[in-house]
């Protein structure tokens, strides 16, 4: 029994693994930092249906109504009185042009790569964080670009 369900398990998170694995290596392929590869896919952070904002870089889980039930920028969860900076009501709502839904299981790895990107960034020196995204000296990287990557990988 225990076997069975071990196997259940590995299947299902053997391609979120790679999936990730293979969008790390794309992304320093294409320019990002080589430390996005020391990250290691966490299958317990993400989960379907999450939303990225892309004006303020964070996933959030939000109920039908468009009620903010939980926010993460990067990896750490935001507090009650950090959300209510960004959110005054801990209400959004679905405008295409901000938010991202983030809601098949091939989303996944790409939910926890971009809070990697995301967390990466604001806790690195050489990057500075700016109105929509961060600065690395000329260079300026929006969340919505962040957010673009994935796409624009799985086209070529």
């Amino acid at each position: 029994m225990e076997c069975s369900f071990l196997l259940h398990f590995a299947a299902k998170l053997i391609p979120q693994v790679l999936g990730f694995e293979l969008l790390a290596t794309r992304l320093v392929e294409l320019g990002y930092p080589e430390q996005l590869l020391e990250f290691e896919y966490d299958p317990t952070f993400p989960v379907r249906g999450l939303w990225f904002d892309t004006l303020h870089g964070n996933l959030l889980k939000v109920d039908a109504y468009g009620n903010i039930l939980v926010a993460t920028n990067g990896l750490k969860f935001l507090k009650q009185n950090e959300l209510l900076e960004k959110y005054p009501n801990k209400f959004i709502l679905l405008d295409e042009k901000r938010i991202y839904v983030l809601n098949t299981l091939f989303n996944l790895p790409e939910t926890y790569m971009l809070a990697c990107i995301v967390d990466y960034f604001k806790n690195t020196k050489e990057y500075s964080r700016v109105e929509g995204g961060f600065k690395f000296g000329d260079l300026s990287m929006t969340y919505k670009s962040i957010f673009q990557v994935p796409y624009r990988i799985e086209g070529n």
